[in-house]
C-alpha cells in the first residue's frame, strides 16, 4: 500500500502515524501531511466524534484545508471498505471539512453526519477537488457546497456520493460573489429526503433541492454537468437551476417521485441550460409540471433566458384524472425554452400526460405518447423500447449510482457463510526456447501447475554437453496436459542454417514429461536422424561436426507438419466470407499473403494468420462466415452449419451456399459464385471483437496478465500502454491481438497474478472457476488471490493489490462474494438489490435505491 499516514479511534497523537501505531486526531494527520512529501491520510474503521478546533467559513469544523494542504488525499482504509469510518459533528460542530484555498485535495469514502451547517465545503479557489465515494447524511442543512466566495472554484468532481436526510440542498454550486465557478462535475451520485426541514409548513416554497445551483454575477459560470444522478423523495426541487444559473448540461438523471409543490424541475432566469437524456417521474401529481420556468430579477442584471433546451427526455406519470400541467412559466420569461422530442407516458387513468406549456415556457414542438416500457424501480427500460428510436432516441441510464460497495446505513449483515474450498490449481501452459552456446536453438512449450515453479520471464542456465540457456517468455493460459509435459515443434540448426520440423512433433507425441530437460527429439536432414534436447544434453547438428550418433536404428524421416490458416474473401461488392484452409507447403500459402481473383464476382484473399498444425488432408477449405453487401446480414454456411468442409483443392475450391429471403444462394470459388440475398443498400456489417492479451504491473513490481476483448467501443490496440494513478498506480501493456471472438466487448478475464510481497504467482480465484472478471473494459476486472493472508482482491488497474507475504493486509473476509464483483461493485449502492439470472449468473441491473426508512423508491405502477 502506498506511502501513507494514519488515523485510528484507538490511536494516539504521540504515535508516528503508522498503520501499526496510528494518530488520534484528523489535526495531528493534516500537521504530518504539510510537514512531509506524503500528502495520503487513511482513516481507520470505527466511530469518530472529533472536536471543532478549526475555524471555517461557516464557523468551527474539523478540518479547515488551505495552501498547504493542496494534493492531500483523506481516505477510508481500502481493506475496512467504503463508509467504514463514521464521523459525527455530534449536533454541534457546523462543518467537517472545508477545503478554503486548497488544489488537488481528494475526499474518498468516508461516512459524515450531524454537522449542523455542512459536510464538505469547497471554496476560496479551490480546483481539482475530488468528493468521492463519500455517505453524507443526518445533517440540518447542506451535504456539499462549491462556493465562489474569494476566488471561483474549478474542475472539481462529485462523484458516486450518497446523500440522505438532508435539512436543505444535498449538492449546490454557488456563484454569488462574482467570481463564478467553472467545469465542475456532479455525477453518479444519490441523493435521497433533501430540503427535509427546510421546506414545508408555513414555509413551502424557499429554495432547496437535491442538486441546486445560483449564479448572482454579471458573467455567467460555464461548463458545469450534471449526469447520471439519482434524486428521489426530494422535498423541495429535483433539479433547481436558480438565479441565472447558466451553461449547465443535465443529461442521464433519474428524477423519482418528489413531494415538492414546485415542479421537479426548475430555471429560473438562466441561458444555454441544456436537459436531455432524463427520466422524470410525476408520481400522482404536478401542480408545477415538468418544468417550473421563470424569470428572475438578478440584482446583477437579468439574462435574456436564450439557448435553454428540454429534448429526449422520458416524462412518465400515474396520475388519475387531467394529464397534468405541462410546462409552467412564471413572471414572463424573455424567452420561451426549446422542447422538442420527449416521450410521454402515463401509468394512471388520466389520458396523455400533457405536453404544452403555459406563462410563456414553450410546448413540446414534436411530442411522442409510447410506453417506454420501464420494467423496475430501478427505471431500467426493455431492450425493444420504443424510446431508443426517432424521435427520442433515448441514450439510456449509466446506473452505478453511489459509492461502489455499499452505502449507509447498510443492511443487516447475511449470516457468514463457511469459506468454500480452494479452488483446484490450474495448470498453466508456458512458451519457451532453449538457446545452445553455438547459436542453434529450439521452440515449444511447457505445462506446470506450480510444481516445478516455472514462471514467465525465467532464465534458466544449464552446463550440459553442449550448454545453453532456457527462456520461459509467455503464459498462454491453461491446459489439460500433465504436469511437465513439454512438446518442442521448431528446431533451427545453426550447423547448417536449416529450420526442421521434430520428428515427434510431426506425428503429434510430445517429446518430455519431467519438465525442463527431459526433452527429446529428433530432425532428419543431411545426416540422417540426428538427436537434441535436455538443455544442451544433445544437439541435432545436420551440417559441421556431429554428436555422437542416436539410438539404432533410427526413426523413420517424419512427414511435413501441415499448417491451418484463417483467411476471408472479399468480393468487388463488399461482401466477404472467412474460413480457413490446410496446407502443409503443397499450395505454397503463408500468412500475409493476398491472392487477387477475376472471376464473374471478383475480389481477393487474404491469409491473415496461421494458428498451428492440423490433422486435416492438405487442401481442405472450410468457410464459416459469409456477410452478404445486399442484405447486411451475416449468414452461417449451410455446409458448415452440418460439419462439413466446402473445398479440398485450396483457395478457389470453396462452395456452399446461404440460405435467407431468396431461398439457397451458392457462393464461393474466390468470385466465381456470390450469395446475394437482399437489394443493393444494406446497412454496413458490424464490426468484428478482437481477443487482445494484456498485462498490468503495479509500481512495487507486481503484475498479473489477461486478455480482452473489445469491436473498437474501446479504442483498444496492440502496442497500447494505458498509465493509471489508482490507490497503487502502475500501467496496462497491450501486447497482441490473438484474433476475433464470441465474448461482449468488453469483458476482461484475468488469469494469471505474481505477488511481488511473497515472489509467488497465483492462479486468479474467478478464473479457477471458469468466470470472467470485468465486463466494462480495463479498470473494470476484479479477482482475488488465495494464500498465506487469505483471500486477497486485486484489479481496477491497481486500484486493489493482492499482497501475499509480508505487506498483506487487504483481506477481505472468510470468503470472496459468489458474484462478479466487477459488476456488482458499479451497482452495490444503499443497500442495491440483484437478481438471480435464470441462466445460472447473476443479472445486474442499476438497482432501487433505498428511502432512509430503507423501502425502495418506487416507480408509480410500474409496467412490464
Amino acid at each position: 500500500m502506498a506511502t501513507a499516514f494514519y488515523v485510528s479511534p484507538t490511536g494516539s497523537d504521540s504515535n508516528a502515524g503508522t498503520l501499526n501505531a496510528p494518530f488520534r486526531t484528523f489535526a495531528r494527520a493534516q500537521q504530518a501531511m504539510q510537514n512531509s512529501s506524503t500528502k495520503t491520510t487513511y482513516i481507520r474503521a470505527g466511530d469518530y466524534s472529533p472536536s471543532g478546533s478549526a475555524n471555517t467559513p461557516y464557523g468551527s469544523g474539523v478540518l479547515n484545508l488551505g495552501s498547504s494542504d493542496s494534493n492531500e488525499t483523506w481516505s477510508y482504509y481500502p481493506p475496512d471498505g467504503y463508509g467504514s469510518a463514521h464521523i459525527s459533528g455530534g449536533g454541534s460542530i457546523t462543518t467537517f471539512m472545508a477545503i478554503n484555498g486548497a488544489t488537488g485535495v481528494t475526499v474518498n469514502g468516508l461516512d459524515i453526519s450531524n454537522f449542523t451547517a455542512i459536510g464538505i465545503l469547497v471554496t476560496n479557489g479551490s480546483s481539482n477537488a475530488s468528493i468521492i465515494n463519500n455517505t453524507i447524511h443526518d445533517m440540518p442543512q447542506f451535504g456539499i457546497a462549491l462556493d465562489d466566495s474569494g476566488s471561483a472554484v474549478n474542475n472539481v468532481q462529485v462523484s458516486n456520493n450518497y446523500l440522505y436526510n438532508l435539512g436543505s440542498n444535498g449538492i449546490s454550486i454557488y456563484s454569488v460573489h462574482g467570481n463564478g465557478n467553472y467545469n465542475n462535475t456532479i455525477s453518479n451520485n444519490i441523493v435521497i429526503n433533501a430540503a427535509s426541514t427546510i421546506i414545508g409548513g408555513s414555509n413551502p416554497y424557499s429554495d432547496a433541492s437535491s442538486i441546486y445551483a445560483q449564479d448572482l454575477n454579471s458573467t455567467a459560470s460555464t461548463g458545469n454537468t450534471i449526469t447520471n444522478n439519482f434524486l428521489g423523495e426530494s422535498h423541495g426541487v429535483s433539479i433547481y437551476l436558480d438565479d441565472g444559473a447558466s451553461n449547465y448540461t443535465v443529461t442521464g438523471n433519474v428524477l423519482a417521485p418528489t413531494t415538492t409543490a414546485f415542479g421537479m424541475v426548475q430555471i429560473h432566469g438562466g441561458n444555454n441550460d441544456v436537459f436531455s437524456g432524463n427520466i422524470e417521474d410525476v408520481s400522482t401529481y404536478m401542480p408545477d409540471g415538468f418544468l417550473f420556468y421563470q424569470q428572475s430579477e438578478n440584482p446583477k442584471g437579468a439574462r435574456a433566458m436564450t439557448g435553454n433546451v428540454w429534448q429526449d427526455n422520458i416524462l412518465v406519470g400515474t396520475i388519475a384524472s387531467g394529464g397534468g400541467s405541462g410546462y409552467v412559466g412564471s413572471l414572463s420569461p424573455p424567452h420561451p425554452m426549446t422542447i422538442r422530442n420527449n416521450d410521454y407516458w402515463n401509468y394512471g387513468t388520466g389520458g396523455n400526460l400533457v405536453s404544452t406549456g403555459s406563462g410563456g415556457a414553450g410546448s413540446d414542438t414534436n411530442p411522442t405518447y409510447k410506453n417506454p416500457q420501464i420494467t423496475d424501480s430501478s427505471y431500467d427500460i426493455a431492450a425493444g423500447s420504443p424510446v431508443f428510436g426517432s424521435p427520442v432516441n433515448f441514450p439510456g441510464i449509466a446506473g452505478g449510482w453511489g459509492p461502489p460497495t455499499g452505502g449507509s446505513p447498510p443492511p443487516p449483515p447475511p449470516p457468514s457463510p463457511p469459506p468454500p474450498p480452494p479452488p483446484p490449481s490450474a495448470t498453466s501452459l508456458y512458451e519457451f526456447y532453449f538457446v545452445y552456446n553455438d547459436g542453434g536453438y529450439y521452440y515449444g512449450y511447457l505445462a506446470d501447475d506450480g510444481t516445478y515453479g516455472y514462471h514467465t520471464g525465467e532464465t534458466i542456465t544449464t552446463s550440459n554437453t553442449y550448454g545453453g540457456y532456457y527462456y520461459i517468455y509467455a503464459n498462454v493460459g491453461t491446459t489439460t496436459l500433465p504436469v511437465g509435459t513439454v512438446q518442442t515443434n521448431y528446431y533451427y540448426d545453426k550447423t547448417s542454417g536449416q529450420v526442421y520440423i521434430p520428428y515427434y512433433d510431426s506425428l503429434g507425441q510430445t517429446d518430455g514429461s519431467s519438465g525442463l530437460g527431459s526433452e527429446f527429439d529428433y530432425t532428419v536432414g543431411a545426416k540422417g536422424s540426428q538427436s537434441y534436447g535436455g538443455g544442451g544434453a544433445y544437439e541435432a547438428m545436420q551440417g559441421g561436426t556431429s554428436p555422437p550418433p542416436p539410438p539404432s536404428p533410427p526413426p523413420p524421416p517424419p512427414p511435413s507438419a501441415t499448417n491451418l490458416y484463417r483467411f476471408y474473401f472479399v468480393y468487388n461488392d463488399g461482401s466477404y466470407y472467412y474460413g480457413y484452409l490446410a496446407d502443409n507447403g503443397t499450395y505454397g500459402y503463408h500468412s500475409g499473403e493476398t491472392i487477387t481473383t477475376s472471376n464473374t464476382y471478383g475480389g481477393y484473399y487474404y491469409i491473415y494468420d496461421s494458428v498451428g498444425t492440423t490433422t486435416l488432408p492438405a487442401g481442405t477449405v472450410q468457410t464459416n462466415y459469409y456477410y452478404d453487401k445486399t442484405s447486411g446480414q451475416v449468414y452461417i454456411p449451410y455446409y458448415d452449419g452440418l460439419g462439413q468442409t466446402d473445398g479440398s483443392l485450396g483457395l478457389g475450391s470453396e462452395f456452399d451456399y446461404t440460405v435467407g429471403a431468396k431461398g439457397s444462394q451458392s457462393y464461393g470459388g474466390g468470385g466465381a459464385d456470390e450469395a446475394k440475398q437482399g437489394g443493393t443498400s444494406p446497412p454496413p456489417p458490424p464490426p468484428a471483437t478482437n481477443l487482445y492479451r494484456f498485462y498490468f504491473v503495479y509500481n512495487d513490481g507486481s503484475y498479473y496478465y489477461g486478455y480482452l476483448a473489445d469491436n473498437g467501443t474501446y479504442g483498444y490496440h496492440a502496442g497500447e500502454t494505458i498509465t493509471t494513478s489508482n490507490t497503487y498506480g502502475g500501467y496496462y501493456y497491450i501486447y497482441d491481438s490473438v484474433g476475433t471472438t464470441t465474448l461482449p466487448a468488453g469483458t476482461v478475464q484475468t488469469n494469471y497474478y505474481y505477488d511481488k510481497t511473497s515472489g509467488q504467482v497465483y492462479i486468479p480465484y474467478y478464473d479457477g472457476l471458469g468466470q470472467t472478471d470485468g465486463s466494462s473494459g480495463l479498470g473494470s476486472e476484479f479477482d482475488y488471490t488465495v494464500g498465506a493472508n487469505g483471500y486477497q482482491s486485486y484489479g481496477g488497474g491497481g486500484a486493489y493489490e493482492a499482497t501475499q507475504g509480508t505487506l498483506g493486509t487487504q483481506t477481505v473476509g472468510n470468503s470472496p462474494p459468489t458474484l462478479d464483483l466487477a459488476l456488482m461493485g458499479q451497482y452495490a449502492a444503499a443497500g442495491f438489490a440483484t437478481t438471480p439470472d435464470p441462466g445460472g449468473g447473476s443479472l445486474v441491473t442499476h438497482a432501487a435505491p433505498q428511502s432512509p426508512s430503507g423501502t425502495p423508491i418506487l416507480l408509480a405502477n410500474p409496467q412490464h
